[in-house]
């Protein structure tokens, strides 16, 4: 009885931790996802000399902001 609590406990100790991994590579998918419009958007403005953002249209990768939480 006592070996199946013990191994019930490893089992949500590898649960707590795969679910910790998969939330920090979202996270990080995420950021790399916008470094790269930032990087974007300054490589537009040193070619084209004006704000990129000034037109009011966003470029169509951009995220939605409304979609962040």
């Amino acid at each position: 009885m006592t070996n199946e609590y013990v191994a019930a406990s490893y089992g949500v100790i590898l649960f707590g931790l795969l679910m910790y991994v998969v939330v920090v590579g979202l996270k990080s998918a995420r950021m790399a996802r916008e470094a790269e419009l930032l990087a974007l958007l300054v490589e537009r403005a040193d070619d084209g000399g004006e704000d990129p953002l000034a037109s009011g249209v966003a470029p169509a990768d951009a995220p939605d902001p409304a979609s962040r939480a």
